[in-house]
């Protein structure tokens, strides 16, 4: 039962993906093949009466007729164009096919095929199942019987492709190749007939044999097969002991193997996201189970060197890009660079300091910075690589800064790089890394918004008014937001308007956050302050004396605020400040009428509801006076 259940489990991890990766090549294939014939019909059309015209040149030229003779050799056009017709008829095998046509061929040729090597495979495993039931033949006799009928299949494969069944050879090799793998499964691990070693060896001889039949049969599906047998192997063969030296020594071997296989095919894209993946799986598995801290400087070595198998690949299209999905392997680089860099986070976590850390993140960095700049310096860097290697310069220089920096220091840092970003895609005219740049403005307003402290002091009583570390922080985040939007305006960046209102927008919002936290600590700071030696009657008295005042500076400060930032709208033309004015003007008003008139006592109730009716009058005069400045379109309108 045992050895059914391997079969069959093996089995159906490795159909499905088969089954549907050959599905999706095939259908295309099929495709550009429709497509070829196309062309290459109307070509022919195009090219028939040059081509036939030397011919007609060539023959004698018959005696003018007389009266009584008439034109034997003259034929009408309709003959003429149906000799044509049937010059050009095309075999009924490389015919267009009607979409119903293209399903049934690729049902009947692949999915039975593939569905007829699963049933194979399992029909193998119910014998030998069935033999060891009924103790017909002993243990070796069954292995020999599996390689034998994988041989068989191989064979059988060879020699159906020689008759022109392509697909249906394909199946038996995937069958051939399955069957092998588990022959050679069981002489190890079930039956004990051959050292560990010599599995191994015989296993990785399965999977050089699979790539090279994929190779033969210039089949995907074969290769994901081989593929999975590869990583499957260890996993197999597995004694429950660590053995890292082997085990990594055989991933990287492998997987420099299947990244060969890659460049020599680069339609096989597949291979290459499935390699990745089952790499660092296999590794993130090992470490879960058998890393020790003695094992650190062997870990640290593999490690590197499975990040450099994939780098190395992305330095080689550097020279060679790849012409087809560069966009997934562009995926599959930044997913190298990301499962990398967080492995070797966990790695030196535990053993050194956050100095360390950041000094080697920083490396990381400025390792992508100098291939892209050396990369544009002695050869032509395309857009997307550039972007690639930016994005994670910019993102380690980050992280950097907020592994060894507290969080007042990390903002200060983040923003001054942001700004340098934006700087960077204005002046070199980069304008994709106007997106590192936004996401690293966004990242760095939310950081400051969700710091411990940010808006709401601590502790209070060692609070100045204006003059602190986070007060520091706030404005290089506003100096940062608002040199972007100089920056940008000065360039030629295409679609800056939107990037700059937005960036100005935020730098407005946060300024805005910033008086309304200094203005709410000021006070929160008087109160902290105030004697105790008065009497608790006096203290309550006193305490909401200025927590009333505090109310009533919060609603001044955001009136005057909103009419200085709609000053600036209507001084510079700009709609969308004059909208975020207009917003706080609103918010400014929900809170008088909601909060004030409710809390308040009646003589702050008196100057709050003064200062609002003032600047709301002047808002409006403004409005009326500058009209014609502010809503051109109308004069025109009246003077047409």
């Amino acid at each position: 039962m045992e050895i059914f259940l391997v079969f069959f489990s093996f089995s159906v991890f490795l159909v499905p993906i088969v089954l549907l990766i050959v599905y999706i090549v095939k259908t295309h294939a099929l495709e550009r093949r429709i497509a070829t014939l196309e062309k290459q019909l109307a070509g022919k059309e195009l090219g028939t009466t040059p081509q036939r015209q030397p011919a007609v040149a060539l023959q004698p030229t018959p005696p003018p007729p007389t009266q009584q003779q008439k034109p034997t050799e003259s034929r009408p056009p309709s003959a003429v164009v149906t000799e044509q017709q049937e010059n050009l008829k095309i075999p009924e095998s490389k015919r267009p096919q009607a979409p119903h046509q293209e399903w049934e061929l690729v049902v009947g040729t692949t999915w039975l095929n593939r569905i007829g090597a699963f049933a194979l495979i399992l029909a193998v495993g119910f014998f030998l199942k069935y033999a060891v039931d009924k103790d017909w033949i002993n243990e070796t006799i069954r292995v020999l019987i599996g390689a034998a009928a994988g041989g068989l299949c191989l064979y059988l494969a060879a020699r159906t492709r020689k008759k022109g069944y392509a697909v249906f050879a394909q199946g038996l090799v995937g069958a051939g190749v399955s069957i092998l793998y588990l022959s050679v499964y069981a002489s190890f691990t079930l039956y004990h007939l051959v050292p560990q070693w010599a599995a191994f060896l015989m296993m990785s001889a399965v999977t050089v044999l699979g790539l090279a039949q994929a190779f033969s049969y210039d089949s995907l599906a074969v290769s994901i097969l081989s593929w999975a047998g590869g990583f499957l192997t260890p996993i197999l063969l597995s004694t429950g002991q660590s053995n890292e030296v082997a085990l990594f020594t055989y991933l990287a071997v492998l997987s420099l193997g299947l990244l060969a296989v890659v460049v020599r095919k680069e339609s096989w894209a597949a291979l290459e996201v499935l390699t990745l993946g089952a790499l660092y799986i296999m590794y993130f598995a090992w470490f879960d189970e058998y890393y020790t801290v003695e094992k650190f400087g062997v870990t640290l070595f593999f490690l590197v060197l499975f990040f450099l198998l994939f780098y190395g690949l992305d330095l080689l299209r550097l020279k060679f890009p790849a012409k087809e999905l560069p966009a997934l392997r562009h995926m599959v680089q930044a997913a190298n660079t990301t499962l990398f860099y967080i492995a070797f986070y966990i790695l030196l976590e535990d053993l050194h300091s956050d100095s360390t850390l950041a000094a080697w993140t920083l490396i990381f960095g400025l390792i992508y910075a100098a291939t892209a700049l050396l990369a544009k310096r002695y050869g032509e860097l395309e857009q997307s690589a550039e972007f690639r290697y930016g994005a994670a310069a910019f993102t380690f220089t980050a992280l950097a800064a907020a592994i060894q920096f507290g969080d007042y220091a990390t903002i200060r840092l983040w923003a001054l790089e942001a700004l340098g970003i934006l700087w960077l895609a204005s002046r070199n005219r980069r304008q994709h890394f106007l997106v590192p740049g936004i996401i690293l403005c966004a990242a760095t307003v939310l950081y400051l918004l969700s710091a411990p402290g940010s808006l709401r002091f601590r502790p209070v009583e060692e609070f100045t008014l204006l003059f602190s570390e986070r007060a520091a922080t706030y404005g290089t985040v506003i100096a940062a937001l608002g040199g972007g939007v100089y920056v940008l305006n000065a360039s030629f960046v295409s679609g800056k308007e939107k990037i700059t209102a937005g960036l100005g927008v935020g730098m407005i919002m946060v300024l805005f956050t910033f008086l309304t936290v200094e203005t709410n600590d000021y006070y929160r700071s008087l109160v902290a302050q105030l004697p105790g030696g008065q009497g608790a009657e006096a203290l309550d008295e006193q305490s909401l004396d200025l927590n009333n005042l505090r109310q009533l500076t919060t609603s001044t400060v955001w009136l005057l605020y909103s009419i200085l930032i709609l000053i600036v709208g209507i001084w510079k033309g700009f709609r969308s400040v004059r909208f975020v004015a207009m917003g706080l003007f609103a918010l400014s008003i929900l809170k008088i009428f909601l909060f004030d008139l409710s809390f308040l006592e009646t003589l702050y109730r008196i100057f709050s509801f003064l200062a609002l009716g003032l600047i709301l009058l002047a808002v409006s005069l403004m409005y009326q006076r500058y009209r014609s400045l502010l809503f051109p379109e109308e004069r025109s309108g009246s003077a047409s």
